[in-house]
């Protein structure tokens, strides 16, 4: 299922390919309190797959420089919108001819659990190891109750990218910089992984994992928890 932007777009120029690839790992959910962030505690019903190791499969699509004396250096990762029910790539559809003249590195990944759900169903045998516990909406029914995992995978995935080991898709590339951006509604994710999660979630020698944020067309953090506490 293609990622470009709010329309149609170009073809990455001659010297960009674009991949996908599938990424595993565990979440938390997580909620604010008058001392601070916590785990959600104690874990409400409605949260059916826990409130910590919560498993996800999810997707990123990375476009890149072909040739790896192209790449600059820099990594701009985007939680993709998912306003549309679908992926949207905002922020490669304003500065793509910014990061392709750079030879910047651009990956977007499904952020939300409807997403993933909706990309089961276009496509069932692609798609099918993808896995994010989604509850589909019914009137009183929150659905999602998952989402608040959104914020642990941008930092795992910010830190897959930075180390450049073994299971990163740019493994063996040096990276300077990894910057996360976002708009609209993936921009309050950003925004919100600047102003919360940056402290939080840390490489393990307690450097960032993101160098920088860029948030764009929002006016502030999103809820932690997607509705799932008051």
């Amino acid at each position: 299922f293609g990622v470009e932007g709010f329309d149609v777009q170009p073809p990455v120029p001659d010297g960009y390919v674009i991949e996908e690839f599938l990424v595993s790992g565990v979440g938390k959910l997580y909620e604010y309190t008058p001392t601070g962030i916590q785990v959600v505690s104690p874990c409400p019903a409605a949260a059916t797959s826990g409130c910590t190791a919560i498993p996800y499969t999810t997707r990123m699509i990375v476009k890149r420089p072909r040739r790896d004396r192209d790449f600059s250096g820099t990594v701009v990762i985007e939680p993709l919108n998912p306003s549309g029910g679908f992926d949207i790539a905002a922020v490669w559809d304003r500065s793509r001819e910014l990061f392709t003249a750079n030879g910047d590195i651009f990956i977007g990944w499904t952020s939300k659990s409807v997403i993933v759900n909706a990309l089961k169903q276009w496509n069932p045998t692609r798609y099918a190891a993808l896995h994010w516990d989604y509850l589909p909406f019914t009137p009183g029914n929150n659905s999602g109750v998952n989402d608040g995992i959104t914020f642990d995978i941008a930092a795992q995935i910010g830190a897959l990218i930075k180390t450049s080991g073994r299971g990163s898709p740019l493994h063996g590339l040096a990276i300077r910089h990894v910057i996360e951006s976002g708009f609209s509604q993936d921009g309050g994710f950003t925004f919100t992984q600047a102003d919360i999660f940056h402290a939080l979630e840390r490489m393990p020698g307690g450097g960032p994992i993101y160098d920088g944020y860029v948030p764009m067309g929002t006016n502030g953090p999103s809820n932690i928890n997607f509705g799932l506490t008051p």
